[in-house]
């Protein structure tokens, strides 16, 4: 990586990609965004392996198959690659022909295998939106991703889409020789699943939805530990103060009116939260017994924390 130049005059924008069902509470960004203002320039980006699901964005990244492509993977998943060979070997009917355009329906192999497929084209387009807020004069471009936990495609990207901005040689070809500090390190918001999963009324979609969150978690962990993760990553949860979120969609809009106002405040969050008290990596470092005091100042803990 090369020297910071970063300077306080930098011009800050974001590049929010919204995962899945996520890009209804994007869309409440970037509507807020438009008719409250912003102090940044903000784009935002949908990608989805449903193609008729398209919000009010920025930009789409289609992540559906046609049925052509289909029969050119079945005839040789090698060739596609890891992923679409595992899936087409070991469990085909999860992309059988009746289900193309169709999404990942809370299966994130689906997801990884159609990324895969598609990966030429996700680079292209990723690298769209980071060309388009360099030539708004934008220094410094914080990623976003935000997505839930539960979804087949939100929980699969969740994962896979910091390998794009993190591993050099994709990084590279998203920079297009732009300075390697245009991109800062990606950031998670993620919405909490489980008071929604336990609304189905159906106990396979709400175990599933429980197990994607669970591996997603996992997952998570292990790789901040590789040094592959997130920076941070924010959760909102499914119920405040006892209260439960009507339905999803009452869900992802308080999601996506919270992360707008946390845009606004950004720098200031940053500078006065993150490197004074809620560090996550600096607390796991220390571990010291005033580590829930010094969170205390700015969240609610339970009881059990103290303890």
């Amino acid at each position: 990586m090369t020297e910071s130049r970063k300077t306080p005059n930098d011009r800050l924008g974001f590049l929010l990609i919204a995962a899945g069902g996520f890009a209804r509470a994007a869309q409440q960004v970037r509507e807020l965004a438009d008719t409250a203002g912003l102090p940044h320039i903000l784009h935002v980006c949908h990608i989805d392996t449903d193609a008729t699901t398209r919000f009010h964005c920025d930009s789409f990244i289609d992540l559906s198959i046609s049925r052509d492509r289909l029969g050119a993977l079945f005839g040789d998943p090698r060739r596609c690659g890891p992923a679409c060979e595992a899936v087409v070997k070991h469990c085909p009917q999860l992309l059988d022909r009746e289900a193309v355009g169709a999404g990942a329906r809370t299966t994130p192999a689906i997801t990884q295998a159609l990324l895969e497929l598609g990966h030429e084209r996700v680079v292209r387009q990723l690298r769209d939106p980071i060309v388009a807020l360099r030539g708004q004069g934008v220094d410094t471009i914080q990623i976003i991703v935000g997505s839930s936990m539960g979804g087949g495609t939100g929980s699969a990207l969740l994962r896979l889409l910091p390998h794009y901005f993190l591993q050099p040689d994709l990084r590279q070809q998203l920079l297009c020789g732009e300075p390697d500090d245009l991109l800062a390190h990606p950031i998670a918001f993620v919405v909490d699943c489980y008071v929604h999963a336990r609304t189905q009324g159906d106990e396979w979609a709400t175990d599933c939805i429980l197990a994607n969150s669970y591996a997603a978690q996992l997952e998570l962990g292990m790789m901040e530990v590789r040094g592959e993760g997130y920076e941070y990553v924010w959760h909102w949860p499914s119920a405040t103060r006892g209260l439960a979120c009507q339905n999803i969609d009452e869900l992802l809009e308080s999601a996506g009116q919270a992360l707008y106002h946390w845009v606004c405040v950004y720098e200031t969050w940053r500078a006065r939260a993150v490197d004074v008290f809620f560090s996550r990596k600096d607390i796991m470092r220390y571990q010291g017994a005033d580590a829930p005091r010094r969170l205390k100042d700015v969240i609610e803990l339970p009881a059990w924390v103290e303890g």
